[in-house]
This record gives structure tokens, sequence and C-alpha cells, in this order.
């Protein structure tokens, strides 16, 4: 693999890192606001009862109190 190619693939995984853990922060936190920013507008949330959730049911969730 050439330098640049190196390099690339070392960033993009390093700025997958950093989203995942922004993710698990904001999901632990019930940060609304970040989750809102790093899940994209299409997001479709499989449960494991089978039903499916959009974005903005599935931040609706960390809305009610007591979820977690």
């Amino acid at each position: 693999m050439p330098a640049f190619a190196s390099r690339q693939a070392s960033a993009a995984a390093s700025d997958l890192d950093d989203a995942v853990r922004a993710y698990d922060q904001a999901t632990v936190h019930n940060d609304v606001a970040a989750l809102a920013q790093l899940v994209c507008d299409d997001y479709l949330l499989v449960n494991s009862d089978s039903t499916l959730q959009d974005k903005q049911s599935y931040l609706e969730d960390f809305k009610v109190p007591g979820f977690k």
C-alpha cells in the first residue's frame, strides 16, 4: 500500500474510532443533541423484536425520563 493510502486509511480509522466513542458517550448520557448530529437523517434502527424506528423515533426514546 502506498504511504499516502496508508495515511488515509489510518486517518479514516481514527475518525471512525472518534465517532464511535462520541456515539457511546452520547448514548450513556442521553445527549440527544449530540446523537442528532452523529446519526444520519435516514437512520433506521431494527429493534430486537423486529420493530423499526426512524431517527426521530430513536431520539425521542432518549427524552423519556429514566430511559437508559
